[in-house]
């Protein structure tokens, strides 16, 4: 089964564990969020299919986005935090990344 399939079919852990997440991220601390997806159960091929090789992936283009333009990125939480956390992998590229204040 697949992570997905296991979310739907545990409805409701999934929901306790969504709402826990939410607070998490309220803290706005992105290595706690990556830290809780890590723990949250999802197993090591989602951190690496799911986060790791679509963070490295996304960091040239939006190297060439904001090259064009000034330009804002969204990205999931989980795809924020850690050593291959979009934020890290900017940053050993030299850019500057800031949050925006909510």
């Amino acid at each position: 089964r697949s992570s997905l399939q296991k979310m739907v079919a545990n409805f409701d852990s999934t929901k306790r564990m969504m709402q826990e997440l939410l607070s998490v991220y309220k803290k706005r601390n992105v290595d706690s969020i990556y830290a809780f997806t890590k723990e949250s159960g999802l197993d090591g091929k989602f951190e690496t299919e799911i986060l790791n090789k679509r963070n490295r992936k996304w960091v040239p283009l939006i190297e060439k986005i904001v090259a064009e333009n000034p330009s804002f990125i969204a990205v999931g939480a989980g795809h924020l935090g850690g050593e291959n956390g979009v934020i890290a992998l900017l940053r050993k590229k030299g850019y500057i990344v800031s949050p925006v204040s909510y």
